[in-house]
């Protein structure tokens, strides 16, 4: 059955209020290797698009290990990379060799952090200051601020983040480091590599659902992707635009900024066009899909309206982050950008588009 729409104003066309929410249900898939299977509602399936894991894939059978999956199981050898570029500053979130903070600075004469320096700063009454009480009973605060001003200008310093105890890691297990740790994993049906699929949620289910969900380990190969369904085919219609997607990846990268999100990392890699997210737009190709894994689905946006019959958009954008609190802010600026495009659409958006049900 062909459906042809040509909407002349979408608020005759929508049941809903424009200002009522315009999504449906959300589903989830989240990539990496699961020690155990998530209490919550959902599917562990194998994914063979990921890489760098030694672990048995979820479907082989055996229940064993392997004996290679060091790396992976109970190690922190991660969190604690050693690359210059995966140390980074928790004050500023640059790596430490960039890192510009005066909460960082130490004192070159003393070795200690710049606040705690304990060399002398000779404070003493200034020629400018009038108060009469200054210097027989201490030097008054003014002067001994300008002193620690002069001090700390003239003071030999370099920046060193970790004597000032301002480290963090943040390796996204892309940049070369290996782990010698041995294998301690027990394996079972439940466990392995592969990707964790929800069931159909609400929008206000999504942020629990994720962190309940969320994979013990994750690495570049790693992806977490949001399909979304709508509630009109009409707003459906009107996300398959070339409008639509600029607004999206614009926005993305607002948030990738905002978020302090590191240079070089997965989700700028992405954003550029790589890892099974190629930065290319192909609605009506995608439109016609019935197979799950038909080859135009793996660009940003994926409009797999006919595959599975749910009628859903597949944004592909996000890698499996290390840390699961952002994977949980980009599902939901993700869901706010939708529900912000559909909302401030013109009110006489003309839209003319074919499906195939």
């Amino acid at each position: 059955m062909i459906i042809m729409a040509k909407i002349q104003n979408l608020n005759h066309l929508v049941e809903d209020k424009i200002d009522q929410n315009r999504i449906n249900l959300i589903g989830i898939e989240l990539e990496g290797y699961y020690d155990r299977k998530p209490d919550t509602i959902g599917e562990l399936k194998s994914d063979g698009s990921l890489e760098g894991f030694d672990h048995h894939s979820v479907d082989d059978g055996d229940g064993d290990c392997n004996g290679e999956c060091g790396i992976y199981d109970n190690c922190e050898c991660w969190s604690e990379c050693e690359c210059e570029e995966c140390i980074i500053c928790d004050i500023c979130n640059d790596s430490t060799v960039d890192c510009k903070c005066t909460e960082c600075l130490v004192c070159l004469s003393c070795e200690y952090n710049l606040e705690r320096c304990r060399c002398d700063r000779n404070y003493h009454k200034l020629s400018s200051c009038t108060d009469p009480r200054c210097n027989e009973l201490g030097v008054c605060e003014p002067c001994k601020e300008v002193c620690e001003e002069i001090f700390n200008e003239n003071q030999d310093t370099e920046h060193n983040c970790s004597e000032c105890n301002n480290l963090t890691f943040s390796c996204e297990q892309d940049c070369g480091c290996e782990c010698d740790c041995n294998c301690q994993c027990e394996f079972d049906a439940e466990s392995g590599v592969g990707e964790f699929v929800s069931e159909p949620l609400k929008v206000d289910e999504v942020e629990d659902w994720i962190y309940k969900s969320y994979p013990t380990k994750t690495n570049f190969s790693c992806g977490g992707h949001c399909h979304i369904s709508l509630k009109s085919y009409s707003d459906y219609m009107n996300l398959m635009t070339k409008e639509f997607y600029t607004y999206y990846m614009d926005r993305m990268i607002k948030w990738g900024k905002k978020s302090k999100i590191n240079e070089g990392s997965e989700f700028w890699k992405r954003i550029e066009g790589k890892r099974y997210c190629k930065a290319e737009f192909n609605p009506e190709d995608q439109r016609d899909m019935t197979g799950h894994y038909d080859q135009p689905r793996y660009t940003h946006l994926n409009y797999c309206f006919n595959v599975n019959g749910r009628h859903t958009l597949e944004f592909r954008l996000l890698p499996c982050f290390q840390k699961d609190y952002l994977m949980v802010s980009g599902i939901k600026e993700t869901i706010s950008i939708v529900e912000d495009y559909l909302q401030n659409l013109p009110p006489n958006k003309n839209i003319k588009m074919r499906f195939t049900i």
